[in-house]
């Protein structure tokens, strides 16, 4: 490195290194089963968001915690939810599941921007 400063130096160049963007996408999955949970004593799980998306039948001890992520979550959270959740599913599936489970658990917020 100092021999090629040291040559920049003379051609009266400068080498400026950037760290790379990270590229990962954030875990949607897990930041909404986390922001569900928040005024609960219990906690939703990774597991049991997915496993609702992806079959439209929420837990009854799971309704509360879905709700109140569908009416507070940011649209940006929601929507890098169901494109996650969507890879393990056929296409349109997850955006029909969550509008049945925000119609389910009378949800009166649009759950997506999209």
């Amino acid at each position: 490195m100092r021999k090629l400063a040291l040559l920049l130096t003379h051609l009266n160049l400068t080498l400026n290194v950037d760290a790379l963007p990270d590229r990962r996408q954030p875990d949607y999955l897990r930041l909404a089963s986390t922001t569900a949970s928040v005024s609960f004593k219990t906690s939703l799980t990774e597991q049991e968001l997915q496993r609702a998306l992806l079959t439209g039948r929420v837990p009854a001890a799971r309704r509360a915690h879905i709700r109140a992520l569908l009416e507070e979550a940011p649209l940006t959270l929601l929507d890098g939810l169901i494109a996650q959740v969507s890879r393990f599913a056929k296409p349109g599936k997850v955006e029909r599941n969550v509008a049945k489970i925000a119609t389910a658990l009378d949800v009166s917020r649009r759950v997506t921007s999209g």
